[in-house]
């Protein structure tokens, strides 16, 4: 399993962070890519929350709701023949995202851990830092990297991409 990268986008869609450590795809837009990222993860969002059933035992059996609950949906990840997309949604309204390589298992609890170790710890917790605004913190990707880390020891993830395709780790903290 290999980690491609780790995109953190407010509430609003703006991308707080972004971190990459293996990219086998060069010269694209970073900018247009996160605006697409925004785009799928809200329309992944909006349909898991259409078709998941209601399980509200208040209301009289036969109806739904006629409005679907706000906040983090069941949706955790997607594979696909290139990569798996995993992602965690705070009850803020932050979203944390991850690529990897399509054989990773379910990684939910590496972005939480990247939630309540790096961005608690490093920035909600840094009185320099203006909650919504981008992360510059190098604190923070120090952070991020050993969370990511403390997996790759387990499971050997950061290891050099196929046909030495792999990059170095860069960080780019645009807003969108």
């Amino acid at each position: 399993m290999q980690i491609y990268n780790f995109y953190l986008f407010n509430r609003h869609g703006n991308c707080l962070f972004y971190r990459e450590w293996q990219r086998s795809r060069a010269g694209t837009d970073s900018q247009q890519e996160q605006q697409n990222l925004v785009g799928l993860l809200f329309a992944i969002k909006q349909l898991c929350v259409s078709v998941a059933p209601v399980n509200d035992d208040s209301l009289p059996r036969g109806t739904r709701a006629r409005h679907m609950p706000l906040g983090p949906s069941n949706f955790r990840n997607y594979t696909t023949a290139k990569y798996q997309l995993h992602y965690f949604e705070s009850s803020t309204g932050l979203r944390f995202v991850l690529t990897t390589s399509p054989n990773a298992g379910d990684l939910t609890r590496l972005l939480q851990r990247i939630y309540k170790e790096a961005y608690v710890e490093c920035a909600v917790r840094n009185p320099m830092y203006r909650l919504g605004s981008a992360i510059v913190s190098d604190t923070f990707r120090k952070r991020v990297d050993s969370v990511v880390r403390s997996l790759a020891v387990e499971t050997n993830v950061l290891r050099p991409a196929p046909d030495g395709q792999g990059g170095s780790a860069r960080s780019s903290t645009k807003s969108l």
